[in-house]
Parts: structure tokens; sequence; C-alpha cells
């Protein structure tokens, strides 16, 4: 009888809580994506606009396959902003030892227009 050795398991995908960013969207980028992605009720809306990302985690620490999963409040672009932004963030390639690669963030942002 021949013994078959199992593959090791792969270590599960990080799970960033909190993020770490060493890079981020600068205030000018913030600015830039909300005056072309903001509908004009936006500006005019006076609560809060908040949106929150979740991302998958390449190896050199960009986001990929990011989706919204908040936006508040709904249909004014919140959310769209977001996924603009997100092309401005980069982690660290390494978090304790381990890759990022194939972890996941969730990523909340807040908007006040100007």
């Amino acid at each position: 009888m021949a013994l078959a050795l199992a593959e090791p398991a792969a270590p599960a995908p990080l799970t960033l809580e909190p993020p770490m960013f060493i890079e981020r969207p600068s205030p000018m980028d913030l600015h830039r994506a909300m005056d072309r992605h903001l509908s004009p009720k936006a500006f005019a809306y006076r609560g809060p606009l908040h949106a929150t990302l979740s991302c998958a985690v390449k190896k050199d620490g960009s986001l990929e396959a990011c989706e919204i999963i908040e936006e508040t409040p709904p249909g004014l672009g919140v959310g769209q902003v977001a996924l603009r932004l997100s092309r401005e963030f980069r982690l660290p390639t390494l978090i304790g030892g381990q890759s990022v690669e194939g972890g996941h963030i969730k990523i909340p942002l807040g908007f006040a227009p100007r």
C-alpha cells in the first residue's frame, strides 16, 4: 500500500482590518473624483455622504475587484467616487511576515462636498 502525502493547507487569506495603507488618495484626487462623479444633488445634500468598499488585495498591495457594499445616500454617485479612489490605495506587500496577496479589505470613506 502506498502512502500519499497531503499537500499543506494554504494559509487563510488575510482580513486586513484596520487597513494599514502606505499610499492613499490625495485631497486633490478626492476633489477631482467628487467633481467628476458626484451628482449635482450630492453637492446640495446636507447629510453625511458615505460609502464602504470591499476589495481584494493583489501581491503588490494594490486593490482589485472592489465592490460597493454600502452607500449613503444611494444614487448620488458616492459609491462611484469611492470606486475611482480605490485605485489610489496601496498596502504593504507583507503584514506580519505574510503576503497580503488574496487578502480582503473593507474601506469606509466619508465625503464632504465643497
